[in-house]
């Protein structure tokens, strides 16, 4: 069953990425459904640890949700770039290269709270959370209890935040 999918995704983003070439009336739109099959395949690739098809298909996905979190405001268009920066993270994770790790979860965590900031919602913070709990748990894999007890505690502020908010 995975394999097909592959197949599929990767013949979606060669369609797209043809588009992309000829210049396209409405290139966000065409970014996202092109970033939209990288983060599918990429999200397979991590599934069943296909580094080899990750490493293929991480790069163009990155230049290509740089571009668009440039060219759109959107909360929307910069999951994208989120998106990549985290499954970049997970790469690293796996493979026990943790400081490119913990860079990577670091560039996700500033482009989400940068968002929080401006737009705080349940969604977004749930997302921050997410992110810090992994930021917490490279820091534990790294040695750096510093480091962990500043996620950690961020993650409680938040979550102490909703709970405060579910009060009122």
């Amino acid at each position: 069953d995975i394999l097909p999918a592959c197949t599929y995704y990767e013949k979606i983003i060669y369609f797209y990425e043809d588009d992309l070439k000829n210049t396209p009336t409405n290139l966000i739109n065409t970014l996202n459904k092109v970033l939209e099959a990288y983060i599918q395949l990429l999200w397979v690739c991590l599934e069943i640890k296909d580094y080899k098809m990750f490493i293929k298909f991480i790069g163009k996905a990155y230049k290509h949700a740089s571009k668009l979190s440039r060219r759109s405001k959107t909360y929307e268009d910069k999951q994208y770039y989120i998106l990549v920066n985290i499954f970049n993270g997970d790469y690293y994770k796996a493979i026990n290269k943790l400081k490119k790790s913990y860079l990577y979860y670091t560039i996700a965590m500033n482009s989400i709270n940068n968002i929080y900031k401006k737009v705080p919602n349940e969604g977004i913070k749930n997302d921050l959370i997410l992110i810090y709990n992994n930021l917490s748990e490279v820091a534990r894999m790294m040695n750096r209890p510093k480091a962990k007890i500043k996620w950690d505690s961020l993650i409680n502020e938040l979550k102490n935040e909703s709970e405060m908010n579910e009060d009122d």
